[in-house]
């Protein structure tokens, strides 16, 4: 593994059954400059986003996580990314994102999701 990338979760939208976790550099990142970054072609719930230009991830995003998760962590798995991710606010330090993701759904599985 390499580079670690610095996450932070976007609690405001994890009862719409997303997971948003993004860098510091997101938010003023043009959105013009972002890739998308598919480990496999079977991932349509996983967005990852990397700046055209620098290669860095900015943005990761989870959608029905309550219903995915488990091919998702299976893929990853099978296809482990180059990188490590933390999540301080999770004690989470130079982790594979599937064990982020897991943490991140542990953490979130009793939250009640906004349509029920």
């Amino acid at each position: 593994m390499t580079t670690d990338i610095q996450l932070k979760i976007d609690e405001d939208i994890i009862d719409s059954g997303m997971i948003s976790l993004e860098t510091d550099d997101y938010k003023n990142a043009d959105k013009d400059d972002l890739e998308l970054y598919k480990p496999t072609a079977d991932d349509p719930e996983l967005i990852i986003s990397v700046h055209r230009n620098t290669g860095k991830i900015l943005y990761i995003e989870l959608d029905c996580f309550t219903t995915k998760m488990k091919d998702v962590i299976i893929r990853l798995r099978d296809y482990p990314l180059p990188w490590t991710f933390s999540l301080h606010s999770l004690g989470i330090v130079e982790k594979p994102l599937d064990e982020v993701l897991l943490a991140v759904c542990e953490k979130y599985k009793d939250v009640k999701m906004e349509w029920e």
